[in-house]
């Protein structure tokens, strides 16, 4: 085996690092150290490790049988059928074996040409638990924003890993040209504070750590805003707050070091708690033109925001929905565009504001996000109320609930408001709120004790500005009826299934089952290879019980369940975590 080190001068503000040898004789990994624009954010580094393509054997046709001799008068012939050609496919194209790698949060796949549009890309990654199961990168069909860039894959947040393989499926055999399999860590963040920037608050690129950009030497500008572009940015819906600028940096890494772009593809990023990062450079208030839609016109003439996160089984959560459409509206309210209605472009007409799916062949942004733009209710109806108004709404607190817990303590929890620095949380034994109690928290869910056994106890909050001043009016009231001294619930009306346990197990089979939930027309049960419940498989089940079918022998598996109304809407939370394993 041999290694090997070469100093790459990626750019005037990007530092050195060197091209490593792989764990296998035909692979080289090559590592690109991205350099800082301050010093007190990680470096991002990048690594790119080969897939190499595999040779098919293709069975070739049957050559047609020889002719027989011409019979004479006294003999009959049939004719002789031709053997028909075996079908061929799906075949492995590609493929890379599971190898050892140093350590990572986000996975992409590139290649230069002979890729087909019908190849499945797959990689399978080795985390805290073990080897994940085979998990589908969907095919980009983003063009390169330049004859240097690389087509690929969307991206895929793992949070940790040290492992990974990949394969590529196609029902006819193909050669990939230069295909590599991106391995992205950016590093960990100590703190991240959003930066107040009129309506909304936006989390600028000095503050998440974005690098430079390389081959656009200054920014791109489009004559106006004509529209907004939805995506998604695909992998885990179950990170942490914490983690968000890494996710964000590490796609800032995969567009540019992978796919060959000069900076991040989205002009904006909106992550499951309602913050907002400032994406490509070049102004939050300017027509930047990006690399999100596909198409240069819609590019150069919309703004693109991508919702962190995958939606093709979940919805977006509230302060998601709640900041892009404050983002939306604030930048429509800029260039007077309207909320609802279409406008053209590269023969192209859209929506103002549309899915990436509206621009080209592909599932961003997710089945349930893409339903959200047009619903009742949905990003078009919020934004057109917000402009209506002058551009803004009134804040407010949303997804107020209360959780007992025991016979004296009860969890309360809400939404991130963006711009609070702290939330009061009033507490009383009565509707009325007599002899009261204020609590005040900057976080957003907090377990008290101290409640008397099976009383019902009255909660109601408001978001608190830096000042000290209201920055919402205090929610309507919930209320919560602590657990009777025995510590079974003295109501009905609990927030999440109970009783959840494993009923069967085989060796690739799992099959759960729960007490019923007051309320819940159906239910909803979620599979995962990790306690963190990261990239869950999420099934429905009208009844109290679900099956799990293909997974892997003798691994450790995490799951939840929880109630649906008969609209489809969670009834409340997610059960707790229960452990299990699948059978030798």
């Amino acid at each position: 085996m041999r290694s090997r080190r070469v100093a790459i001068r990626l750019a005037p503000y990007i530092a050195t690092f060197g091209l490593i040898g792989s764990t296998l004789a035909w692979q080289d990994a090559i590592s690109h150290r991205l350099g800082q624009d301050v010093d007190t954010h990680p470096e991002v580094i990048v690594a790119e490790h080969s897939v190499p393509a595999v040779r098919v054997n293709v069975p070739a046709p049957s050559p047609a049988p020889s002719p027989s001799p011409t019979p004479s008068s006294t003999q009959t012939s049939e004719p002789i059928k031709p053997q028909a050609q075996q079908p061929v496919g799906p075949v492995t194209i590609a493929e890379l074996k599971q190898q050892t790698v140093r350590p990572f949060s986000l996975v992409g796949v590139t290649w230069v040409a002979g890729m087909p549009a019908t190849a499945k890309v797959e990689v399978q990654w080795h985390g805290r638990t073990g080897w994940s199961t085979w998990t589908e990168l969907h095919q980009n069909l983003v063009p390169s924003e330049d004859a240097k860039g690389r087509p690929g894959t969307e991206s895929q947040w793992v949070e940790w890993a040290d492992g990974i393989a990949v394969r590529v499926t196609n029902a006819q055999a193909a050669k990939p040209v230069d295909m590599q399999v991106a391995t992205i860590n950016p590093g960990k963040d100590t703190n991240v504070t959003p930066m107040a920037v009129a309506q909304p608050s936006i989390i600028l690129r000095g503050q998440w750590g974005a690098r430079p950009q390389t081959s656009c030497e200054d920014p791109i500008y489009g004559k106006t805003t004509v529209g907004a572009v939805i995506h998604h940015t695909a992998g885990s819906n179950s990170y942490s707050k914490s983690e968000s600028a890494s996710i964000v940096r590490a796609t800032q890494a995969y567009h540019m070091r992978s796919r060959g772009w000069c900076d991040i593809g989205y002009n904006f990023l909106v992550d499951r708690y309602g913050q907002i990062f400032e994406g490509r450079a070049g102004g939050i208030n300017r027509p930047v033109r990006a690399a999100h839609s596909g198409n240069k016109a819609v590019n150069e003439m919309t703004m693109g925001v991508s919702l962190m996160g995958t939606f093709t089984s979940s919805a977006p959560t509230s302060p998601m929905k709640a900041s892009t459409a404050r983002l939306v509206a604030w930048r429509f309210a800029n260039y007077h565009v309207p909320a609802k209605g279409t406008y053209t472009l590269d023969g192209k007409k859209l929506n103002r504001i549309a899915g990436h799916r509206d621009v080209i062949s592909t599932e961003c942004p997710g089945k349930y996000a893409y339903a959200w733009l047009g619903a009742s209710g949905g990003l078009r109806d919020q934004v057109a109320q917000m402009l209506a108004s002058g551009g803004a709404s009134t804040p407010t607190v949303t997804g107020f609930r209360a959780q007992p817990l025991s016979s004296s303590s009860i969890r309360w929890s809400w939404s991130a408001v963006a711009g609070a620095a702290r939330y009061d949380l009033l507490i009383a034994p009565t509707s009325t709120f007599s002899g009261s109690k204020l609590y005040r928290f900057s976080s957003t869910s907090v377990s008290l004790s101290g409640f008397k056994p099976a009383t019902t106890y009255y909660g109601k909050v408001r978001a608190v500005k830096p000042d000290g001043t209201a920055l919402t009016g205090f929610t309507s009231p919930v209320a919560a009826k602590t657990y009777a001294s025995s510590g079974t619930p003295t109501s009905s009306a609990a927030s999440a299934p109970s009783g959840l346990k494993l009923s069967r197990r085989t060796s690739s089979s799992l099959t759960f089952a729960w007490a019923p939930l007051a309320g819940a027309a159906k239910y909803q049960i979620r599979l995962s290879r990790w306690k963190s419940m990261a990239s869950p498989t999420v099934q429905p089940s009208k009844n109290r019980d679900e099956t799990f079918t293909g997974l892997s022998s003798r691994r450790v598996y995490y799951a939840q369940v929880r109630g649906l109304k008969s609209n489809g809407n969670a009834l409340g939370g997610w059960s707790r975590v229960v452990a299990v394993a699948t059978k030798r």
